[in-house]
């Protein structure tokens, strides 16, 4: 074996793209005799130490490996397996994988080549993981066997028993070439190496020839600038194109500069890759034209989100894109916040009991409230748990029930306002006709008798004032009946000036009484939820606390306060008189459908029923107490509770 043999073997163990390790039985015991570069790099990285005392314990101390060592030195076979490994590093425990190839080069020596995949992991904080991808690998056996003959040997079965291409290429022709080589290419190692100057091109895609015929050509005249590790599509002699991950670099070989090559077929690896890059394509196409928001948290933090989800809001996209979780919680609605946090932390924690669909409010850049629909799920990102999110704009919708909702309740208080109307009229109007028809026979009997002047007048006067009770009724329901339901729809009412028009009314209606009507107090606005009926509802009790009250000079007190009830805020007005007063077991059923209180034949107005109705119409509250507790013949006093409006 000559001086350039050796030489060859040591570049080539020099430059060997994996971790290597030969191991030797001496008397039934198996030990580690040589490492390459790589490995010495792998181990100093796992342990901080990369003797041979460390990496023998490192390897050895693994069972599976030492028993399939043995096995594979006993039947000349191969092994390729993955490897559990476990150490301590600064009182921590790790564990992580190797992928290793086993082959066995005597009845003594065996190969081990450590194929590039790791994870490592520490169980006392969070899993941390590694890739260790193919790349440009300098190694080196110091000591090699004495003799030439074992280097050519080992040389041999590592470098056929390889799962990657090997290529010495010098003046542009193979000098050495392994059958892996030859076979991804689909021809012999003879007709590869008989190829000189650019023929070694025909395996080249064409759109790559010029990068690796460069590259080529720098390496095998010593060039510093070169490429070691790079991808690129061969062409084999069916005309299939695959992909292969180059690694390659000068050596020296029998005194002159060549350029070792090793290529590994990435073919399926890319396959993947290319499936996986249409997909994202596919997925963000679909992402930024969808009229969905979508966004990815992960960490508290704002992973991805797309165009409709800042558009959606008021924003630009590039003012959303480095938001934090604090800036996404700053459009929930606080009264939505606590939940919606919940939920996000959840989901990005990989937890079970989760709500996946629920609709919250939301406040865009301008401050309006928005409503939006979430659909969300735990997904893997990056290879952590995170929170993928759809939005649904829901805004229109929600205003359309809120509107339907209202309609759906205007209708149902218009329903039963008429027919509390239509019971008033027939009722009231019904006693009308039965009084003028009392009055008329009456009058019949006396011009048939002796006609008394005095019963003629009063009878004549009964029949004046039902005249004008029909009037006042059908003027009431023609109000009544001109309300359209915006009218009749609860909205802010000043409360002053509804008193003050009702006051007026009351006034006309009664010239000839002496009214003493006071209000406190007397200054500050007051609005309330109501109506235009609320003018009516005022005149109703103030109405009946002339009509029945005996005495010569009417007192009427109305006071004004401000309430709290069940953390709500209301207006409390009180009309206190002086009048006949309401019995104790009357007060509660003169607001009762159907009751009617005479006096003298009169009707009371609209009735307290319909009051009664109104008010709670409005959400508010109205019940009669005594003026003096305890006697109710002192007067009265109608309380009054409508919501108070800021």
């Amino acid at each position: 074996m000559t001086n350039h043999s050796n030489e060859f073997y040591l570049k080539f163990f020099e430059n060997y793209p994996f971790g290597i390790l030969i191991c030797n039985k001496k008397a039934n015991k198996i030990e580690i005799v040589k490492f390459n570069k790589e490995t010495h790099n792998l181990v100093n990285k796992l342990c901080d130490n990369h003797s041979l005392e460390a990496t023998s314990s490192l390897f050895l101390n693994n069972p599976d490996l030492k028993k399939d060592i043995r096995k594979i030195l006993h039947n000349n076979s191969n092994i390729q397996k993955n490897y559990k490994f476990s150490l301590y590093k600064n009182s921590e425990l790790y564990e992580f994988n190797l992928d290793l190839t086993i082959c066995n080069l005597s009845s003594n020596l065996a190969f081990i080549q450590i194929n590039g995949y790791n994870k490592l992991s520490s169980q006392q904080k969070d899993s941390k993981k590694f890739k260790l991808y193919h790349k440009e690998i300098v190694s080196k056996i110091n000591d090699l066997t004495a003799k030439l003959n074992e280097n050519e040997e080992l040389f041999e079965v590592i470098a056929e028993r390889s799962l990657i291409g090997i290529n010495i290429i010098q003046r542009f022709q193979s000098r050495y070439m392994n059958k892996r080589y030859a076979k991804m290419f689909g021809y012999s190692i003879q007709e590869m190496k008989s190829w000189k100057g650019r023929d070694f091109l025909k395996v080249i895609h064409p759109d790559d020839q010029e990068k690796v015929f460069v590259q080529a050509m720098k390496k095998q005249k010593g060039s510093k600038n070169t490429i070691t590790h790079y991808e690129l599509r061969g062409i084999k002699k069916s005309g299939e194109i695959i992909w292969l991950d180059n690694y390659s670099k000068t050596i020296n070989y029998k005194g002159e500069n060549a350029d070792l090559i090793t290529i590994i077929d990435i073919t399926d690896r890319k396959g993947v890759e290319e499936k996986l890059a249409e997909s994202r394509k596919i997925f963000k196409t679909l992402a930024d034209q969808s009229l969905m928001s979508i966004v990815i948290l992960q960490d508290n933090k704002i992973r991805y989100n797309n165009n409709q989800f800042a558009q959606g809001l008021g924003y630009e996209l590039e003012e959303v894109r480095n938001w934090d979780f604090k800036d996404f919680l700053k459009i929930i609605h606080p009264a939505d916040r606590k939940f919606v946090i919940t939920q996000a932390r959840k989901k990005q924690k990989g937890e079970q009991d989760v709500v996946n669909r629920y609709q919250f409010r939301a406040i865009n850049k301008s401050g309006n409230i928005i409503w939006r629909e979430i659909f969300s799920k735990t997904i893997t990102y990056k290879g952590k748990p995170a929170n993928f999110i759809t939005l649904l704009d829901i805004t229109d919708q929600k205003e359309a029930e809120q509107k339907l909702k209202k309609l759906n309740m205007n209708y149902f208080i218009a329903y039963s306002q008429a027919n509390l109307y239509k019971d008033i009229f027939v009722h009231d109007f019904s006693n009308i006709m039965q009084n003028i028809q009392s009055s008329s026979e009456l009058i019949d009997n006396l011009i048939k008798t002796k006609i008394n002047k005095e019963q003629l007048k009063k009878l004549n006067n009964i029949i004046k004032e039902q005249n004008n009770r029909s009037s006042r009724l059908i003027s009431n329901i023609r109000k009544l009946s001109n309300l359209d339901l915006g009218d009749i729809s609860p909205k802010t009412i000043n409360l002053c000036g509804c008193l003050a028009k009702s006051i007026s009314f009351l006034r006309n209606t009664f010239p000839n009484k002496q009214l003493d009507i006071k209000i406190s107090p007397i200054e500050g606005e007051f609005n309330v939820k109501a109506n235009k009926l609320l003018t009516e509802v005022f005149e109703n009790i103030l109405i009946n606390a002339v009509t029945y009250n005996e005495q010569d000079y009417i007192d009427i007190h109305i006071k004004i306060s401000k309430i709290s009830k069940e953390s709500r805020d209301f207006v409390k007005i009180e009309f206190i008189d002086n009048g006949i007063g309401v019995k104790d077991d009357l007060k509660e059923i003169i607001f009762q459908n159907g009751f009617k209180k005479k006096k003298g034949g009169r009707g009371m107005g609209l009735g307290l029923n319909l009051v009664k109705k109104i008010i709670e119409s409005f959400d508010g509250e109205i019940y009669v107490k005594d003026k003096i507790k305890g006697d109710y013949e002192q007067g009265s006093n109608f309380v009054i509770f409508l919501p108070k409006i800021d």
